[in-house]
This record gives C-alpha cells, structure tokens and sequence, in this order.
C-alpha cells in the first residue's frame, strides 16, 4: 500500500494542509512548533483510531478531518463533538471506542506497528525479544498461528477438563442407575395395570348399556302398566257391552209383552159374547196383568241398566284419553297404528 496524499483540516495546527508523497521516501522538515509531529499524530488517528477525545482539533473549529489517498481508495476521518465517522471511498462507517472498522484496516494496511514517534527508542533494539518476536509474527501475519495454536491448547485443556467432568458423572449416572435396576419388573406391572384398565374401561361401557336397558326397561314397564289400566277400563266398557246386549234382548223380549198386551187390550174393548164366560175372561185378563208387572219389572231393570251403561262409556272415555296420552297412536307390544273408534 502507497500513499499518495495526506489531507488535514482544522488539526492541530494545520488549518487547511494538503500534503503530496513521493513514490519512494517522504522527509517533513522544518523548525519546531510548525506542525511536523502533527501530521503523524492525524495519520495515527486515522489508522489507529488514536489518541482519543477531541482535543486534536483546531482552536475556534468545530470539527476536523484527515483524509489519506491511496493507490486503491481514499479514507477520511471526521471528529467533532457530535460526528465521529470514517468514510471509506464514499461509504460511511461510525468509530466506537479505541476500535477502527475492518473496511479501514483493509483499505490502508496500517497498524500501530507502523507508527514510532520522535522520542520513542530505535525500532525493535528497544524490545524484549518476545516483543520483537511478536512484532514479526504481525508483520508476517504468524499471530494468526499463534492464536490458533494457542486457542487449540486453550480449547484441548477445555476439552480435558470437560472429559474428566463427564466421565466423573457418566461413571455416578451408572452407580444410579444400577438401583434402578427393578424398573423392567415396573414396566411389566404397568403392562398388566394397561391391560385391566383396558378390560375395566369395557366393563364400564357395558355398564353403561346395561343402564341404558335397564331405563328402557323401567320405561316399557310403566308403559305396559298404564297399557294394563286402559286393558282394565277396556274389559270394563266389555262388560257394559254385554251388559247392553242384555238389556236390549230384554227390551226385545218387553216389546213382545207390549204387543201382547195391545191385543189384551184390543180383546178387552170387543163385545163379551157372554156373561157366563166373565170367569173365563178373568182368569185370562189376569194373565195379561201379571206380565203388566213384569214389564214394570223389566223397564226398571233397564233404567238401572241405562245408568251403568252412561257411567261405565264415560269411565272408558277418560281411559281411552289416558291411554292416547300415554302410548300415542301406536301399540306398545305390536307398534300397529291404533285407529279410533
């Protein structure tokens, strides 16, 4: 990576600089106090992200920039007491703490290796050798390796240690696990404990079916019994029936008498052919009397017969109601529609 020109504004020193480089070495020379060390302080700020605050820029300025140009790109750094930016060929990236975003490293390709200041001792004679040791390993990329075998060394102590762990409690789980040892007689308990469950849960359903019946059952009983009381009221209204038959015979038969008693009668009004024959008469008007008082007999017969029979036709009246009310239309033990009469 080359630079090929430096731009500083309202830094330090420099209200407006715009410094060239040439392809080969840069020398800056001049007396103190004019600027030199803050040119490499703005470039420091720029790759490195250092020093931090804001009190590199300019007295009476409100803000500063750097801007390094490139073979490959231009950077700029803005800082004020509200901006702190880089911009990386017109793309912006905001600068958090002491950290420089990677789009920044990659576009200069500089460090704070890359950086001694005027005071600081002659590069690497003034270093440890570790230090020096690590500064190479930098500048030819090495600490890649180094963290790598270190965060491996880091990771197999990890792995080790988690190893031990788990075998500690792999080795405990089974000591647990060997008093446990009685589960598979467990689990041929619960296998049975299924399977009266199963035949309980049948047993239950047939219970339910059972009731279901039984409450039919009770149903078709009160059923049969108000068929019963209407069967009762029916053989009653029979009865009354034939009782009706009876009467009407009776009545039958009185109309005969009544009849006979209208020729009586028709024999009574003719002329007595003879006085002598009165006795005759007599005997067979008394004939026609005596059936007068049976008829009588039988008229009171039918009244109190009449009577039975009104009551009785209201009695099967109101068993026929209760019998439609309490089976409908259809026979409880044939289900043939019942047709009313």
């Amino acid at each position: 990576m080359t630079i090929k020109r430096l731009k500083l504004s309202n830094f330090q020193a420099h209200a407006d600089l715009d410094l060239e480089f040439d392809p080969g070495v840069t020398t800056i020379v001049g007396p103190s106090d004019v600027g030199k060390s803050a040119i490499m302080r703005a470039m420091r700020l720029l790759a490195c992200n250092q020093p931090g605050g804001s009190d590199f820029i300019r007295w009476g300025a409100k803000k500063c920039t750097v801007s390094i140009e490139t073979e490959d790109a231009v950077v700029t750094r803005t800082r004020s007491a509200a901006v702190n930016k880089y911009e990386v060929d017109g793309r912006e990236f905001v600068a958090f703490g002491k950290t420089v975003p990677p789009e920044v490293v990659a576009a200069l390709g500089m460090e704070d290796v890359n950086f001694q200041g005027q005071y600081d001792a002659p590069f690497w004679l003034g270093e440890s050798a570790g230090e020096v040791s690590r500064q190479l390993n930098r500048v030819a990329c090495l600490e890649i390796i180094d963290e790598t075998l270190a965060k491996s060394a880091k990771l197999v102590r990890s792995t080790s240690t988690q190893l031990e762990v788990v075998t500690d409690r792999v080795k405990v789980a089974k000591d647990e696990l060997a008093a446990w040892d009685h589960i598979g007689d467990l689990e041929t308990g619960f296998d049975i404990l299924e399977v009266l469950k199963t035949r309980s849960d049948g047993v239950a359903e047939d219970v339910v079916q059972l009731e279901d019946v039984v409450d039919a059952a009770a149903e078709s009983l009160k059923s049969a019994r108000r068929a019963g009381e209407c069967a009762d009221a029916l053989d009653r209204v029979v009865q009354v029936g034939f009782r009706m038959a009876d009467v009407r015979g009776e009545c039958s038969d009185l109309c005969a008498l009544v009849e006979d008693l209208a020729r009586y009668d028709g024999i009574l009004a003719a002329r007595i052919p003879d006085i002598g024959s009165l006795a005759y008469v007599d005997a067979k008007w008394r004939v026609p009397a005596s059936e007068a008082d049976a008829l009588g007999a039988v008229l009171y017969s039918m009244d109190l017969a009449n009577t039975a029979y009104e009551s009785d036709r209201l009695a099967y009246r109101n068993a026929d109601m209760e019998f439609v009310e309490a089976i409908g239309d259809r026979c409880p033990l044939c289900d043939e529609v019942i047709h009313a009469k």
